[in-house]
């Protein structure tokens, strides 16, 4: 993830590059109707020179933020789905699930997942009245080989990961987050 400040600098540099060159797109349309070709694909070739930076640092930006703000959402609610995470990523879900594996690791997220209602909640809560009981988990199945994270027998959940860590049980077969 990318600092803070970094963002900021890509974000306000995209936006200088992509001003620059709607100008230099508004001066070829000018030089066009007046019938100076030549300079008019000059203009437009200095348009384009300044707006594939432009726009690839202002993407860049975007996706930064955004996975900042799933950052946040995911270290500081009680409890969310992977839907939830998904919708501000811009991602699919199967993206936003190994997002929320990656973010559980780095930042060693007291998390269980819940199956049945594809969500995350906070571990220990009954130290947390307040909040409302996580949803019943899925029926018990047979053992499984043990997770290579945290060793638990549990069985992966349909798409892969372990119930109570969070991590791929196969991490040979993580979906690219993109970004």
């Amino acid at each position: 993830m990318p600092a803070p400040n970094m963002r900021i600098v890509a974000r306000v540099l995209g936006q200088l590059l992509l001003a620059v060159s709607s100008l230099w797109g508004i001066f070829g349309v000018a030089l066009l109707v007046n019938g100076d070709r030549t300079a008019a694909l000059g203009s437009f070739v200095l348009a384009g020179i300044f707006a594939i930076p432009g726009g690839l640092l202002h993407h860049f930006a975007q996706v930064a933020s955004r996975r900042l703000r799933a950052e946040e959402l995911i270290r500081t609610r009680a409890g969310f789905t992977i839907d939830e995470v998904a919708a501000v990523l811009h991602s699919t879900p199967d993206e936003a699930h190994a997002f929320i594996a990656q973010t559980i690791a780095a930042n060693h997220l007291e998390l269980a997942y819940q199956q049945g209602s594809r969500s995350y909640t906070r571990r220990g809560r009954a130290s947390r009245p307040d909040l409302p009981p996580p949803p019943p988990g899925p029926a018990p199945q047979a053992v499984s080989a043990p997770c290579p994270a945290c060793g638990s027998s549990a069985v992966p959940t349909e798409t892969g990961f372990c119930p109570t860590c969070g991590a791929r049980a196969d991490p040979s077969r993580a979906p690219r987050v993109r970004g």
